[in-house]
């Protein structure tokens, strides 16, 4: 690897009840030479999450939210301590493959680049409808993201001076590529790095998942600001290139048009959590 321009990088983990699997998240994170500051932002927690990120301490930074106020607030609060040059967000329900930050961080050696997006691949089985149309999704997101960059699930950023998001935003990664973009700087996607995350396995939790984070696109698209998979068009003629099976696709394009055609125009702040994206096995 390639000498580091940065000083100081810093991870942030918001975390709402992530009792079953913060700890495994943490234990990959405490030994990557790269981060110098791992941050759990657990905001309204109930479970044992707070106690799991204590008991890496001090290599691990808690700050405590007592209410849930929303992913945003929980990114702010960190935001408002942070001092390093270059930040990485992380779900808690995640996992980095290898190198992932490696791969991400390079990139900044380049002054024109202010973000970087990884490559999520879900962990779901193809053995079920669900499960297939979760691959399907990603593999599609993959492919625009080649052509036109996109951040989702894992991204790092520059940490620009009084960078702080709308509170009320349900989609964080947009927001943030919206900010970087208008600070004259470029959006890179870096498919070597690798993210683990879990889609959907139930139909209920697919239609919340996807109106919250169509809805939050929607509101961005207001003000200025298109992220590329809001264009149905490609997203559909790309999808029709990544699957040979006709009933994931259709099953596929009817729902997500339908979560589409359904979608508020509105962010949610704070959501009902899709159990079923919890188990990341």
């Amino acid at each position: 690897m390639t000498k580091r321009v940065v000083v100081k990088t810093s991870i942030c983990i918001a975390a709402h009840n992530e009792e079953r699997n913060i700890g495994r998240l943490l234990t990959k994170l405490v030994h990557e030479a790269l981060l110098d500051e791992i941050v759990v932002v657990a905001s309204g927690c109930t479970d044992k999450t707070v106690e799991i990120a204590q008991s890496f301490s001090p290599r691990v930074k808690i700050l405590i939210q007592l209410e849930r106020e929303g992913k945003a607030s929980a990114i702010n609060l960190f935001l408002s301590q942070c001092d390093a040059d270059i930040v990485i967000l992380e779900s808690a329900d995640t996992l980095p493959g290898h190198r992932c930050f490696e791969y991400l961080l390079s990139h900044f050696d380049d002054e024109t680049v202010g973000m970087a997006g990884a490559h999520p691949i879900p962990t779901n089985s193809v053995k079920t409808l669900m499960g297939r149309i979760s691959h399907l999704i990603w593999k599609s997101h993959h492919q625009l993201a080649l052509r036109t960059p996109k951040a989702g699930e894992v991204v790092a950023f520059r940490h620009l001076t009084g960078l702080l998001l709308d509170s009320k935003t349900s989609v964080d990664e947009a927001y943030i590529e919206r900010e970087i973009t208008k600070n004259a700087f470029r959006v890179v996607y870096e498919p070597k790095a690798v993210i683990f995350n879990r889609g959907p396995e139930t139909l209920n939790d697919f239609v919340k998942q996807r109106k919250r984070i169509y809805g939050g696109h929607k509101v961005l698209k207001q003000v200025g600001y298109e992220v590329p998979t809001m264009n149905t068009v490609n997203v559909l003629k790309t999808t029709l290139k990544v699957t040979h099976n006709p009933t994931t696709l259709l099953v596929g394009a009817v729902l997500e048009l339908y979560c589409r055609l359904t979608a508020p125009s509105k962010q949610q702040t704070v959501w009902q959590m899709s159990t079923s994206t919890k188990v990341l096995r």
